[in-house]
């Protein structure tokens, strides 16, 4: 069953999205992380972007 969240429809379907991860350790403890990933690329499998 699809239902539709925010405008797009929801499916079973996989999509890939390439993504890179910057952390930052104070000792042993992780103070900070950022993550970024391209948006248009990741727009465009689901079918919102051209």
């Amino acid at each position: 069953m699809n239902e539709v969240d925010q405008g797009v429809v929801t499916t079973v379907e996989t999509f890939n999205l390439d993504t890179v991860t910057i952390d930052r350790w104070e000792g042993a403890t992780m103070a900070e992380g950022w993550q970024f990933w391209d948006n248009q690329a990741f727009m465009k499998q689901l079918g919102s972007a051209q």
